[in-house]
């Protein structure tokens, strides 16, 4: 009987990695070449100097034109849209069978956007936390609750 591969993909807005369970009483194993990172950046970093202004129609007044979306959560997202794209290749290929999403509450909502529905599918549990600083050793003790390790 071939063994169910089960995934875990741990992630914040800057890191992510992903961890292979081959089944019951096998642990984690990291998956190389699955790690991601970028930088934290600010707003000031991503943007100009100053924002554009515009005149008022009618009167003296000046106001800075606000930006319809934050720089950062832009960084953030095309982030976790690589790292998206990253598992949906290797979906593709046949490389694992399940998916356990670990990710900080905020994030979590941001990779259900970007996930194909043919991987949502294979979601089995999601953990609404940032784990992504802990080593593997320690990424089971939290994660034995959602999957037999």
């Amino acid at each position: 009987m071939k063994p169910i591969r089960t995934w875990i993909l741990i992630a914040n807005g800057t890191r992510a990695r992903l961890v292979l369970n081959d089944g019951p009483g096998h642990g984690i194993k990291a998956l190389k070449g699955l790690a991601f990172g970028t930088e934290a950046v600010s707003a000031k970093d991503l943007t100009g100097d100053r924002q554009g202004r515009v005149s008022d129609s009618a009167g003296p007044g000046r106001h800075a034109l606000e930006s319809k979306h934050h720089p950062e959560d832009l960084h953030r997202q095309q982030f976790l849209r690589e790292v998206v794209d990253a598992i949906a290749a290797k979906y593709n290929a046949g490389e694992f069978d399940r998916l356990i999403v670990v990710a900080s509450p905020k994030v979590m909502g941001e990779l259900r956007a970007f996930i194909p529905d043919e991987i949502q599918q294979t979601i089995t549990a999601e953990v609404a936390k940032d784990l992504t600083h802990l080593e593997n050793d320690e990424l089971i003790k939290h994660l034995s609750d959602v999957v037999a390790l």
